[in-house]
């Protein structure tokens, strides 16, 4: 049961690249979901702090601490959206040359 020269093997299928992108993505998002708590030190180290005080300082400071939450629960949100994509990435596994190619859509390289 050799192989006859003139047969070819099917190339092996390699992960889709928008995973990995994706996948990147997701520990960006994760990442800065994970340093949005640290906001709340330099705001309050704003107006009432000592980093910065006056009228200013205080309208920056009222700013930033208002938009935190929203901002941490953005982010939140993000994650899993882009976790969503990862799951209905499809294929799952493209051929080498395929994979050039979206790596090529992605990164404008291969």
């Amino acid at each position: 049961m050799g192989t006859n020269s003139t047969e070819t093997e099917a190339p092996a299928n390699v992960e889709n690249p928008m995973i990995g992108y994706l996948r990147s993505l997701k520990s960006s998002v994760e990442s800065a979901v994970a340093s949005t708590p640290d906001i709340e030190a330099p705001t309050s180290a704003i107006s009432a702090g000592s980093a910065w005080t006056g009228t200013r300082a205080k309208a920056v400071h009222e700013e930033l601490a208002g938009i935190a939450p929203t901002l941490r629960s953005c982010l939140q949100s993000l994650a899993g959206d882009v976790q969503d994509a990862m799951d209905a990435v499809s294929p799952k596994e493209v051929t080498a040359v395929e994979a050039k190619v979206i790596r090529i859509d992605l990164y404008g390289h291969n």
